[in-house]
């Protein structure tokens, strides 16, 4: 049989691949450990799934059956995962089941869960999904590796694993040995108790009754008891000899993280998140690859809590943030838990939508950081503590708790907690503080604001100071849904905040900061929590004025990519840290620079700059930044006009503003082509000022690069930068605490 579907031996393209596919075939091209795979393309016809059945059957022989798998053009993005809301399955290698698969795979693209977390990511886009085929493996042990990878190695990482497949890990129904370390650190491991072992089977094998036994690894002398058997998997009962042994050596484990690391170089990312399979020869395989969307908690393994209380309740740090709310369970109920605690065991992808109402926090029963639960909490910026195991029986419905993503610990609580060891020492210059009692005269501490809190159970406060002048606002946060009060003064606004209630702010001030914390009584911070509500961020701003490359398009990767290809010829390297380092930067600059690091002679700029434009214009399209999408669209529904200042070419800034359909938000670009100097210098940012008829000390700019930031400061404007996928207050040294603007 000729064939006509593509596979991962080849040159793929997202477009016609989705993302999956493509990144595994760039890693299978650079030798890395890839099974081999057949892709069924976003445009193969309905009617011709027959044939490519056959194809796929006559391609892949398979022992254990296969897998089809999910390969959108939109997930495994930077800012959007789509973790676990896409359909992979296993299906015996047989015409009629391999068929439902794919069908199954396909359909899923169009699910409203999907449609609704894209939205929120800022993905508009129809739904396109390719799907990938291979032989399904017979893993000894799976699992999941995240890590921030520098200079060509693992300087963070973390790695999940069970026996078998990984499917329970991810999915959240079981919580796998993990593996922690870093740069100077001593790797650190936390055991598991597993139960049950899922592994691909023969057709012989899943024709066998449960209680009948198979070997759980060739000519091992390890056999396993059968529990059941569906969908082509088998479920094992976990032999006892297994017991106390580790499920990933750590000779494997070293050669995962350097495998992990050179696959990061090969993508170009600087934070990674790896599927990964080890057979029975111990071969390592990696099965997926794709951006690491939000960053690790930083919690290690196994070191203690600063917390002793017998009320508390341990687990896993899976996304960080300290929050107070009432707890409600998800088996009442999905459909109202905005500003409380969700209960659950694991989640899967039918609770997204009642995630993206605003639930204070999650605390799940089982699962770890990395699984899909944890992975969409950490982009929607959701508290998450897992691996709670008596959550659902210890903690009643409507006990207010304390939920710390950074620590992994729960306890009930009825104010807001005593005083722990600060976790930092931060000035409050971009903070409002949250009290129960006002104090009179106000606090000058430097804080912003401050943040009264109306207790739901006590009497209704005197809001009378709430108008009152002071040395900063004053404003009410009524948590959860509770109404505004009756005896609020007039000139507020009210601002809803997801996961905290609804912020009560006056009129004719500053908007609020971006981070809400609690005080000790000797002044230290005891939690900081993200305050972000996106029509807030515009304030008083007579214009909003957006930087394209790395703000507005998430295209960080394909530039990368795209400067690599064009300056190979002239032996000129773009290591990706370096790359990184002079974002914002035109590109002639960009390439002029790279030459002078290694005193090599500059290349015909031109040529290199036509080669790598004609590169981007041929790929695909970028993926929109979700944080910088919504400011873009409260903006156009207050009437606050919008610009773009790049120090982009024209002609890329307005494909990828075409191409994102994004013409009606961004009428006015101003480009390198513009304007006689570009970033650092604030020519781009004045310039579009001026086409907006806005005075640039009104405006309101947002730039991810340090070159953008130092430019719109320069031109005298309130600016954003992104971090972790928000927007925050930027500086002359970048975002808070950092030395330069976060990459998205």
């Amino acid at each position: 049989m000729t064939a006509t579907l593509p596979s991962l031996d080849q040159d793929l393209r997202t477009e016609t691949a989705g993302a999956k596919a493509t990144a595994l075939a760039r890693l299978a091209a650079a030798g890395l450990p890839v099974p081999a795979g057949v892709v069924v393309p976003v445009d193969h016809p309905d009617d011709l799934l027959p044939g490519a059945v056959a194809e796929i059957l006559t391609r892949c022989p398979a022992p254990h059956g296969l897998i089809a798998r999910s390969s959108a053009v939109a997930e495994d993005g930077h800012s959007a995962s789509f973790a676990g809301l896409f359909t992979s399955r296993i299906t015996p290698a047989a015409p009629s089941a391999l068929l439902d698969a794919l069908r199954a795979v396909r359909a899923s693209a169009h699910h409203p869960t999907v449609a609704t977390y894209g939205r929120a990511r800022g993905i508009t886009a129809h739904p396109a999904m390719a799907v990938l085929v291979q032989a399904a493996l017979r893993p000894v042990c799976s699992g999941v590796l995240a890590a921030e990878v520098a200079e060509g190695r693992c300087t963070r990482w973390r790695i999940e694993a069970v026996r078998g497949l990984a499917e329970p890990l991810v999915s959240g129904t079981q919580t796998g040995e993990i593996h922690t370390g870093g740069r100077g650190q001593e790797a650190g491991t936390r055991p598991a108790v597993q139960e049950t072992i899922q592994l691909p089977g023969t057709p012989d094998e899943l024709d066998m009754p449960p209680g009948e036994w198979v070997d759980l690894v060739p000519d091992s002398g390890t056999r396993a008891k059968i529990r059941t058997s569906e969908a082509g998997v088998l479920h094992l009962h976990t032999p006892a000899q297994l017991a106390g042994h580790p499920v990933l050596a750590a000779g494997a484990r070293g050669r995962l993280l350097t495998t992990a690391a050179l696959a990061a170089t090969v993508l170009g990312l600087d934070r990674i998140d790896v599927e990964w399979v080890i057979d029975h020869r111990a071969e390592l395989h990696l099965i997926q690859a794709r951006p690491l969307t939000a960053p690790l908690t930083g919690r290690t393994t196994g070191a203690p809590t600063t917390v002793d209380d017998n009320l508390v309740l341990h687990g896993i740090a899976a996304a960080p943030g300290v929050v107070i709310g009432p707890a409600t369970r998800a088996d009442n109920g999905t459909a109202d838990i905005s500003g409380r605690v969700l209960l659950c065991r694991e989640l899967g992808p039918e609770a997204v939508p009642a995630l993206l109402t605003g639930p204070a926090a999650v605390v799940a029963t089982t699962g770890g950081e990395l699984s899909h639960t944890a992975i969409i909490t950490r982009e929607l910026g959701i508290p998450c503590v897992t691996n709670v195991t008596n959550a659902l029986t210890a903690i009643a419905p409507a006990t207010i708790v304390e939920v710390d993503g950074n620590t992994g610990t729960v306890r009930p609580t009825t104010a807001v907690p005593a005083q722990r060891a600060a976790q930092d020492a931060l000035p409050l210059a971009m903070t409002a503080v949250l009290t129960r009692t006002l104090e009179n005269p106000l606090p000058a501490d430097g804080r912003a604001a401050t943040v009264l809190w109306l207790d739901p159970d006590g009497p209704t406060p005197d809001l009378t100071p709430f108008a009152a002048a002071g040395p900063h606002p004053v404003a009410v946060l009524l948590p959860g849904d509770l109404p505004v009060p009756a005896t609020a003064p007039p000139g507020i606004r009210p601002i809803r905040l997801h996961g905290l209630g609804t912020l009560l702010w006056p009129r004719g001030t500053p908007p609020p900061p971006a981070e809400i914390a609690v005080l000790g009584p000797d002044g230290q911070v005891l939690h900081r929590r993200t305050m972000t509500d996106t029509a807030a961020l515009l304030g008083d701003a007579q214009a909003l004025i957006v930087d394209w490359d790395g703000t507005v398009a998430d295209n960080t990767v394909a530039r990368h990519r795209a400067l690599q290809a064009a300056l190979a010829p002239y032996g000129i390297p773009v290591p990706a840290d370096r790359y990184r380092a002079l974002a914002g930067l035109p590109v002639r600059d960009v390439i002029v620079q790279l030459a002078a690091d290694l005193t090599l002679p500059i290349p015909p700029v031109e040529e290199v700059v036509a080669h790598s434009r004609t590169a981007l214009l041929a790929g695909p399209a970028p993926l929109p930044i979700a944080c910088t999408v919504d400011l873009l669209r409260a903006a156009n529904a207050l009437g606050i006009p919008v610009a773009v200042a790049s120090s982009a070419a024209t002609v890329l800034v307005h494909d990828g503003i075409q191409r994102l359909g994004l013409q009606a938000l961004l009428p006015v670009v101003v480009t390198l082509d513009d304007v006689p100097c570009g970033k650092p210098a604030p020519d781009a940012y004045l310039e579009a000022a001026r086409r907006l008829g806005a005075d640039p000390a009104r405006c309101l700019a947002v730039d991810d690069a340090a070159d953008g930031i130092t430019a719109a400061l320069a031109a005298g404007m309130r600016t954003l930068t992104i971090h972790h996928g928000r927007l925050v207050p930027a500086t002359a040294a970048g975002v808070p605490g950092g030395p330069r603007a976060a990459q998205p």
